[in-house]
């Protein structure tokens, strides 16, 4: 559904968008929500550039004013309309569609996620700084969680790849249904802050944010469990052993932490150690089940 539908409670009084034509020069980008140009993509519509082919470019009327010509947010035809700029010139004159007034952020946020998702699939990036606009709970709190402990998001508040920033939104929204994103990114910080740029290369990547993820699944509750000691045993070794570690024993366990679990019980009386015949038959939705365990914990 579109904001077109969303806007007006009477299907009487929905409005097509007014058709204006307008210089390309005078629109722009909204970057809070609008996903980065894909230089390759607007190279290859540019070389092939037909304005039969054109389609519907969707436009919002911003507030602010350029040299007194009202500045126009696109909505959606980024790639087409920055194709035009190449082939044709800043001043190129195009007819586009202009969405009614008035529209929040939000709501101009819902709209271009709502026409995008069914052309060229939104990266998950994409989708999460739409949805951050679009005030979604579950993107807010991710953000924050981000903030508070300085390890950013890759492609959304920091563009340098590495420790301690993270590149998948996909493991990032899975660590936080767990309830486990903060818990996990504190344990890889307090473990690797303050060693070596060899040591840090992938502690925050895929396989140790789930293997850690899993491992306090499994473990966080158990009366021998002690972060401390999941701390020191991460800094045992280098972040690219332990993803090798880990990926060997993922075809025995869940996410491999059975790398972890024979790591922590090293040295340990077999009353004091980690075991959970759980970790070699995968529940099949381990994080859901947990949270619904957690919560009847604090009914």
């Amino acid at each position: 559904m579109t904001i077109l539908e969303n806007v007006y409670s009477d299907k009487n009084e929905i409005r097509e968008p007014k058709k204006i034509t307008v210089m390309a020069k005078h629109c722009f980008r909204p970057t809070s929500y609008g996903r980065e140009l894909i230089k390759s993509h607007v190279k290859t519509i540019a070389a092939n550039f037909d304005y039969n082919k054109l389609g519907e470019i969707i436009l919002y009327e911003n507030s602010l004013k350029d040299d007194y010509w009202y500045r126009y947010e696109v909505i959606d035809g980024n790639h087409r309309l920055e194709a035009m700029k190449i082939r044709f010139g800043d001043d190129v004159h195009f007819k586009a569609s202009l969405l009614p007034p008035p529209l929040t952020e939000e709501q101009r946020a819902t709209e271009y996620k709502n026409r995008n998702k069914e052309r060229k699939p939104l990266t998950p990036i994409d989708i999460f700084r739409a949805e951050v606009v679009m005030e979604i709970p579950e993107a807010l709190e991710i953000k924050k969680i981000s903030e508070d402990t300085e390890s950013g998001i890759i492609g959304y508040n920091t563009t340098t790849g590495g420790y301690p920033n993270i590149a998948s939104v996909r493991d990032l929204r899975t660590l936080h249904k767990a309830g486990n994103l903060e818990k996990v990114i504190t344990i890889l910080r307090s473990a690797y802050d303050g060693t070596p740029k060899s040591y840090t290369k992938k502690a925050t990547g895929a396989s140790i944010l789930r293997a850690v993820n899993r491992f306090l699944f499994f473990f966080e509750d158990h009366a021998n469990f002690s972060k401390s000691r999941l701390i020191n045993i991460l800094q045992n070794y280098p972040a690219q052993v332990w993803c090798s570690m880990i990926d060997k024993e993922a075809h025995v366990s869940s996410e491999g932490i059975t790398a972890l679990i024979n790591e922590y019980n090293k040295r340990l009386s077999k009353k004091n150690r980690l075991s959970d015949e759980r970790v070699f038959t995968a529940h099949p939705d381990h994080d859901t089940a947990m949270r619904e365990i957690r919560l009847k914990k604090e009914r």
